[in-house]
């Protein structure tokens, strides 16, 4: 992208302490996407058509040569493939890293998010997005981000390359955590919902003295749906992180060992049973998905008797 700033790497945009700096918030920032990791899309491909060897070619001028047939085979399995991914899936999910300057962090507090900005024609484009990696991480951070067919920003996202420089600003973000607070975090959440979460419950589980327990209601459509599950595997075993997939169109149902599994859509009969015999007043409740997902949500928790100051939509 395009560098308007005569400073595009202000000292005021990141600090090594973890501390918020607001300055940020009224500039935008260039950093370099270091890694795009791709997250293909759960197809069945056909099989790649396998090259002939020097051998299989009698070096006699055959018209058509093996070698010919193969490079047709080829570009038809190509074809098919593409043509397949563009029915399937609407959108791919993928990770992207960005390389801090000066081997800073972010100066982001737990549950803090960062914006985007980007540019198509006279059109200028913001999304927000809470970086996965933890907040205490130097050098660089991971975003998670769901790429839509026809969505303004998407477009620009897929053009990114390793070494381009992408604008942001921040943080922003208005979740208020104190430790101890409560005795029990009920994440909701559903798709890249699950951005946000993944910071806080690093935060919580990096902190010793933090005894919260965080229990995850991640909805999905399918098993292979599920996103950052290496990161929930291994959060898993932690005394105090406890995570339950919701499956709403799974057919396989070839689970990994010791993975909860219910097969239905996040509702308040599922809710009812995770806070089953638990003191309401003691949980606190972080929700983020769609806008149809988190409205249904809010009046699920409402009508289980949670109040307001309970609830926070990311």
């Amino acid at each position: 992208m395009e560098n308007i700033y005569k400073d595009p790497l202000p000292e005021c945009s990141f600090t090594s302490s973890g501390k918020i700096v607001p300055v940020q918030q009224e500039k935008d920032t260039l950093i370099t996407v270091e890694n795009v990791e791709l997250n293909d899309p759960a197809i069945d491909f056909p099989c790649k058509p396998e090259k002939p060897s020097d051998t299989d070619c009698c070096g006699s001028g055959c018209i058509p040569c093996v070698f010919d047939i193969y490079d047709q085979e080829i570009k038809i399995w190509e074809r098919e493939c593409s043509r397949l991914r563009n029915k399937a899936v609407p959108g791919d999910t993928n990770r992207y890293r960005f390389k801090l300057p000066f081997d800073r962090d972010l100066g982001l507090q737990i549950g803090q998010h960062i914006i985007v900005r980007g540019r198509s024609l006279n059109e200028t484009i913001t999304r927000q997005y809470t970086p996965i990696t933890d907040i205490t991480t130097s050098g660089y951070f991971d975003l998670l981000i769901k790429i839509y067919r026809d969505g303004k920003m998407s477009k620009i996202i897929r053009d990114w390359k390793v070494g381009d420089e992408v604008e942001i600003r921040g943080p922003f973000g208005s979740l208020d955590y104190t430790p101890g607070k409560y005795r029990c975090i009920l994440m909701l959440a559903v798709g890249t919902g699950i951005a946000p979460m993944s910071q806080v419950i690093q935060g919580i589980l990096n902190n010793e003295e933090d005894e919260t327990f965080i229990h995850l209601l991640y909805g999905c459509h399918t098993y292979k749906d599920i996103l950052m599950k290496t990161e929930l595997d291994g959060w898993a075993g932690y005394w105090n992180f406890s995570v339950t997939y919701a499956l709403n169109q799974e057919q396989e149902k070839n689970y990994q060992y010791g993975d909860k599994v219910c097969e239905r859509r996040i509702d308040e009969t599922l809710i009812q049973q995770e806070i089953s015999g638990k003191t309401m007043d003691k949980f606190m409740i972080l929700i983020c998905g769609t806008r149809s997902f988190d409205e249904d949500i809010i009046k699920c928790c409402d009508n289980l008797g949670f109040n307001q100051k309970q609830m926070f939509k990311f």
